[in-house]
């Protein structure tokens, strides 16, 4: 009896380890973001800023450059706050990450429309100097991803 369960026990503790978040960087999760959207993950790395609220943070890999990207990281259900003088420190965050594609061209037509200036967005291809129909009906598109966080760990 008691064997039984001491093994059933190890075997208990085998799945479990098999069903814990997989552990991922931003450039990993940049590059599996379709895969694993919506799944139970744990991110990796550094505290770029927070909100003064601390109902925000951006993580990024190592120190911030124009440019580089990162990953805005919310409360899932505003359960907590952040660390708003976590900036530069180390993070694991676990929850769920979720991607979604945002047309560039039409957010800065939006914004040349707004300052009523003419619309000058052009594709990868059109700017190349590409002459094809396939060119002029290809957008640009970004992945924009949000991070919602069950729980956070600082280091």
């Amino acid at each position: 009896m008691r064997k039984t369960r001491v093994l059933l026990i190890l075997l208990l503790a085998g799945l479990f380890s098999t069903l814990q978040a997989a552990d991922y960087t931003l450039s990993q999760l940049s590059s599996k973001i379709d895969r694993v959207q919506n799944q139970e993950i744990v991110l990796t790395g550094n505290v770029l800023g927070c909100c003064k609220s601390g109902c925000k943070m951006w993580v990024g890999e190592g120190e911030y450059h124009e440019g580089d990207p990162f990953i805005l990281v919310r409360a899932k259900d505003d359960a907590f706050k952040f660390d708003t003088k976590a900036s530069g420190k180390t993070v694991r965050v676990t929850g769920y990450a979720v991607g979604q594609l945002i047309d560039a061209c039409a957010n800065e037509g939006e914004k040349h429309a707004e300052n009523g200036e003419k619309d000058e967005c052009a594709t990868p291809a059109q700017q190349a100097g590409a002459k094809t129909e396939t060119a002029k009906a290809e957008p640009a598109k970004e992945k924009e991803m949000t991070f919602f966080a069950t729980k956070v760990e600082y280091n």
